[in-house]
């Protein structure tokens, strides 16, 4: 078990960790993330995903396209991201009131926006 701990532990160049997504296709035919988590030598799919911004990412890279279109996937997290600044937005001006940026502060109120 430690063994596996320190092989996951290992810091790979994004080469390596590519050519390891090669091997696994080129071992089972196709990749997925239940295939690179049961790779007791290789960092976790979440790894990959941090790595490259998504496990289709890394796929694209090394001209892997699985059967399944995940593009979906991509859109609903890009539209996440998107809503959760919004609402972290609107949270912080109901709490804060104001808004540093670089060139002037602005300050919100119910009713206009002025900048200093």
């Amino acid at each position: 078990m430690q063994e596996i701990i320190l092989a996951r532990a290992k810091r790979f160049t994004d080469e390596e960790m590519l050519e390891r997504l090669r091997q696994i296709l080129a071992q089972h035919g196709r990749i997925s993330g239940l295939l690179i988590d049961e790779c007791d030598d290789l960092p976790s799919s979440a790894s990959f995903r941090h790595r490259f911004g998504s496990l289709v990412r890394a796929y694209q890279l090394i001209g892997y396209t699985p059967d399944t279109d995940f593009s979906f996937i991509e859109v609903i997290a890009r539209r996440r991201v998107r809503a959760l600044d919004q609402i972290k937005m609107i949270q912080w001006m109901q709490g804060q009131g104001n808004i540093r940026t670089r060139e002037r502060r602005v300050n919100f109120s119910s009713s206009t926006a002025t900048s200093d």
